[in-house]
């Protein structure tokens, strides 16, 4: 119903208010990605891409123990933190939903990178 002023109402004929991909929201969602500027941003960024800790027991602590001569545990990392510039919105430069070639151009389309982190242990006999 559209409310015609004064507590009058008539019958929608003509306006579609159901579809969210015609009307204003089809032209200003096509408008923006259209512009390939839009998406072209800072390619700046500092990383820790990688880090990597590891831990050997002494070998005092493993002298009860005759057949392990030595033990060694560890935790990995990959991509545990992106500081990127203002500007980019988006995600990670190097991670684009393309070529990853980090052009500084990204989309709605793109994901954030995956964290990786890995535990490891070592034994020796």
């Amino acid at each position: 119903m559209i409310d015609q002023g004064g507590g009058k109402f008539v019958p929608n004929t003509s306006v579609n208010t159901g579809n969210p991909n015609t009307g204003a929201n089809a032209f200003w969602a096509s408008a923006w990605n259209v512009a390939g500027s839009n998406y072209v941003n800072s390619a700046d960024f500092w990383k820790l891409r990688e880090l990597s800790l590891s831990y050997q027991i002494p070998r005092k602590t493993l002298e009860h123990l005759r057949v392990i001569s030595a033990i060694s545990v560890g935790v990995t990392g990959r991509n545990l933190i992106t500081k990127r510039a203002k500007d980019n919105i988006w995600s990670d430069p190097e991670f684009s939903n393309t070529n990853g070639n980090a052009s500084g151009n990204t989309d709605i389309n793109q994901l954030p990178p995956t964290k990786f982190i890995g535990f490891n242990a070592s034994i020796t006999f």
